[in-house]
């Protein structure tokens, strides 16, 4: 592949991933709340899921707005505007600015899941907490395996970089 076209595709990751990011840190700095109108169905089994989910959605927003989530939203878009920044000027150092991004990107994921285990307690449904837990380790294991691809792909074009000099 040639050196401005891994440059154009890097770019075009970096700007996705500055999109992303500044989409997250507008959701965790000035989220709302979602309320949920709880009137009874009736149904006693409908009625528990319902109010399980009230609690979990409780938690969630409480964890997604937490300080530790906006300290790690903040760092990430630093590192991305930074690495936009340097683009032109040291390309080196703003593919390990990116390299960066994605290593921080990854303890944000392992962070999110490990509160997923937290919060899954809260389904009174065993059916309910299972498809909670199966659905959060697909989504780490899926997260993963693009952070690695794309960590990859950038660790090629800095050695790529690095053997130019």
């Amino acid at each position: 592949m040639k050196t401005g076209t891994k440059k154009g595709w890097m770019f075009f990751l970096l700007c996705v991933s500055l999109l992303r990011t500044v989409i997250g840190f507008y959701a965790t700095c000035f989220g709302k709340k979602q309320s949920l109108d709880l009137s009874s169905t009736g149904d006693s089994q409908a009625d528990v899921l319902l109010n399980d989910l009230k609690v979990v959605l409780d938690k969630q927003y409480l964890f997604s707005t937490n300080a530790y989530n906006k300290l790690l939203v903040g760092l990430l878009l630093i590192i991305l505007i930074l690495a936009l920044a340097s683009w032109s000027v040291n390309y080196r150092q703003s593919l390990l600015l990116y390299l960066a991004y994605f290593v921080l990107s990854l303890v944000k994921v392992i962070y999110g899941y490990i509160n997923t285990l937290q919060i899954a307690n809260f389904y009174t449904a065993v059916s309910q907490r299972t498809a909670t837990l199966t659905t959060a380790k697909i989504s780490l294991i899926i997260m993963i395996m693009i952070y690695a691809a794309i960590s990859c792909f950038i660790l090629y074009n800095l050695r790529s970089v690095t053997k130019g000099k």
